[in-house]
């Protein structure tokens, strides 16, 4: 445990993966952590995806505890079932002692599928699900950090990495160098560009991903209050091809429309509340589309969001003309109005899944149009990286670990036993 050990991306992994290495003796004072955003205590509310906590700190906290949903994990890196259980019960017991009320969780879990989802044209995939709470997860953010500040972690806010070199393990930051025994990248999706750079760099060994990017809906709550009582994350799914897409972050009872500005450019996400007095009445959630066959996702999804953009702000479209709803700070959700054509060009053969799978939504569940979304939203991806399965190391690199998005993550469960994952393989 004497190894200089430097983190870039102060996410969800980054949080359970330090938290599990100094639950386990490792040396705060040989851990660094470096992040493009705010610290815990400076950060902003809008500053939706940099920062400390990651891009998940202002969204609804939901823990997904399932291998099926999520991202890569088991089988593909970890191929022990009970060992990966293991790990999932250790994160289980991290959030309960860090959460500042535990005994405020929610939790669900999957129930017979009803008959009128039976009946419609989507496929209903039902998790068990530990909903945090939106205020509840930030104070929890909050507490771990704090701890990591007691144990003496070096924490670096408001830099860009410049340059890294692998050869010889250096971080640059403008003029200054960094050096480490041992690097982890756990950017997030709004670090994929350096992770493109490092794939074009060093010839990294890489297999095709599906792009993923799409809208996000928003109705009144009401229509969903059945589906609601069986599954309040729902996922929806429905195949088109090679190609499918699905509901996806499903927010009700306070449920807003959150703005993300990633490279510059501006999209959507959203988010929930656990305070009753928080509550507007509506639902929210994402249609993204799994599209196969396109080279770059990265790449797509830039100009995907490039196209979108007018005045620094994205889009929203309604068919009846609904407006934007207000954000939980109240305000109207930024945006501009555009035309059905607009959305379908932006989108090209894409636009026709996205519509097909609202007039399913309508004709399902009585909504006839009553319903708005903004675009786009989407997720910052590169191909899938090849890696050690052991420690999610770099084959030519194996001092340099990947975890969270950059390992094929998509949400908090997975991201964090990515972390705690790779720290078991430092700690060994």
């Amino acid at each position: 445990m004497d190894k200089k050990i430097v983190i870039i991306g102060a996410g969800v992994s980054t949080q359970y993966q330090v938290l599990h290495l100094l639950k386990n003796g490792y040396p705060g004072n040989l851990i660094n952590i470096i992040d493009k955003g705010n610290d815990i205590h400076t950060r902003k509310p809008e500053e939706v995806m940099n920062g400390a906590g990651g891009a998940g700190t202002w969204s609804d906290f939901k823990v997904i505890p399932s291998f099926n949903q999520g991202g890569i994990f088991f089988p593909n890196y970890c191929t022990n079932k009970e060992y990966a259980e293991k790990l999932s019960k250790q994160l289980y017991d991290y959030i309960v002692e860090y959460h500042p009320e535990s005994s405020k969780i929610m939790y669900t879990e999957p129930v017979e599928e009803p008959q009128f989802i039976k009946d419609s044209p989507f496929e209903l995939r039902q998790s068990p699900c530990y909903h945090l709470g939106t205020d509840y997860g930030q104070q929890q953010v909050k507490n771990i950090f704090e701890y990591f500040e007691q144990c003496g972690v070096n924490q670096t806010y408001n830099v860009e990495i410049t340059n890294i070199d692998l050869h010889r393990n250096e971080i640059h930051i403008g003029h200054n160098c960094i050096k480490y025994d041992t690097l982890i990248i756990g950017t997030g999706k709004s670090g994929m560009d350096l992770l493109t750079k490092l794939i074009n760099k060093y010839n990294l060994e890489t297999i095709p991903k599906p792009a993923q990017f799409g809208v996000r809906y928003e109705t009144d709550g009401k229509y969903f209050e059945e589906l609601n009582k069986i599954a309040y994350d729902f996922k929806l799914y429905k195949k088109f091809g090679e190609d499918s897409a699905r509901s996806f972050c499903t927010n009700n009872f306070a449920a807003f429309v959150a703005e993300e500005e990633t490279y510059g450019m501006k999209s959507f996400n959203g988010h929930a509340h656990k305070d009753p007095n928080k509550e507007n009445g509506l639902t929210n959630f994402g249609i993204l589309l799994e599209a196969r066959g396109i080279e770059d996702p990265f790449v797509f999804s830039k100009q995907l969001v490039e196209f979108f953009q007018n005045e620094g702000v994205a889009t929203y479209y309604s068919p009846i003309g609904r407006e934007p709803s207000l954000t939980d700070q109240g305000k109207k959700v930024p945006g501009y109005k555009i035309s059905l054509n607009k959305f379908k060009t932006g989108f090209g053969k894409y636009a026709e899944y996205i519509m097909e799978f609202i007039e399913d939504l309508n004709n399902t569940f009585g909504i006839n149009d009553n319903y708005i979304f903004y675009c786009p939203e989407v997720k910052f991806l590169t191909n899938e990286i090849l890696l050690n399965k052991a420690n999610l190391s770099l084959p030519q690199y194996p001092n340099v670990h990947l975890q969270g998005d950059a390992a094929g993550a998509r949400g908090i469960y997975i991201s964090a036993l990515h972390g705690i994952y790779v720290a078991e393989a430092l700690l060994s």
